[in-house]
């Protein structure tokens, strides 16, 4: 027979979570920042309000020892390579567009050169007439 598992506790905000790990505000939000506190934001964003299980914050207290003896910290994160490829994709997006507009601009020569041929052209069938006549460059 199982036992009923024990009702989840949550605590809101960081007071309540400094509160109960007997720290101050601050100090946890740096443990959260640099030691992986187990934190959860219902928001999904980084900043605003934020929840933490009971049950979580134990094990994470319980676990301290073995984070000292094996350096255990999130990894610092470095944006120089987000923002080269940031950048990158501006750059691709702007040539993509240039692209796209000489396109367009030889798509409508092409058009303009096939209603002279076919005015041009007594000989031509009524759906040819008609299907030139219905092309649409800009599509």
């Amino acid at each position: 027979m199982q036992q009923p598992k024990a009702a989840l506790e949550i605590l809101s905000g960081w007071k309540e979570i400094a509160n109960y790990l007997h720290k101050g505000v601050r100090t946890v939000q740096r443990y959260e920042r640099e030691l992986a506190l187990p934190i959860r934001r219902p928001g999904g964003g980084r900043t605003g309000s934020v929840i933490a299980t009971k049950a979580e914050l134990d094990g994470w207290v319980a676990a301290s020892p073995i984070r000292a003896v094996f350096h255990l910290q999130q990894p610092r994160l470095d944006f120089t390579e987000l923002r080269k490829n940031v950048a990158d994709s501006k750059r691709l997006h702007e040539e993509s567009s240039a692209r796209r507009n000489e396109l367009k601009s030889a798509l409508t020569i092409l058009y303009e050169s096939l209603q002279v041929v076919a005015n041009s052209r007594a000989g031509l069938s009524d759906s040819a007439h008609v299907n030139l006549l219905t092309f649409d460059p800009n599509n």
